[in-house]
């Protein structure tokens, strides 16, 4: 998998020498951060929309490589944004910063199917004697 021009994803399969491109409107830039699942049948991207750097707009896609749907889930005001495991069969965590001026670390657990996000909750500090 290699991003191309920005919004073109390509993707090739070293066991069958399948060879794909997606090609992405071109509101949206700089694909990348991307995550296969488990099973190899699904692959997650991240791509800033344009303007991302004022806006926060980034867009994960979700490829079905079986059946060739291409699913957007758009996620507003998280910065760069990274897929990072898969934690179910329909979830992965994410992380990003909560602007781009903030280095504050976030993570979330997006649900692929509906898009829905939610927190992972920080760990607590214990308190030192």
């Amino acid at each position: 998998v290699s991003p191309l021009n920005g919004n073109i994803v390509h993707i090739f399969a070293l066991l069958t020498g399948e060879d794909k491109l997606i090609t992405l409107s071109d509101q949206f830039i700089a694909a990348g951060m991307f995550l296969w699942s488990p099973d190899m049948h699904k692959l997650v991207f991240t791509t800033g929309e344009s303007g991302w750097c004022d806006t926060g707009k980034f867009t994960i896609f979700v490829h079905d490589l079986e059946n060739g749907n291409l699913h957007p889930l758009p996620i507003d005001n998280l910065y760069w944004l990274k897929p990072k495991k898969w934690v179910s069969e329909e979830e992965i965590l994410v992380g990003g910063s909560t602007t781009s001026e903030n280095s504050e670390y976030v993570e979330y657990i997006l649900n692929v199917i509906i898009g829905e996000m939610v927190p992972v909750p920080s760990p607590t500090p214990t308190p030192t004697p």
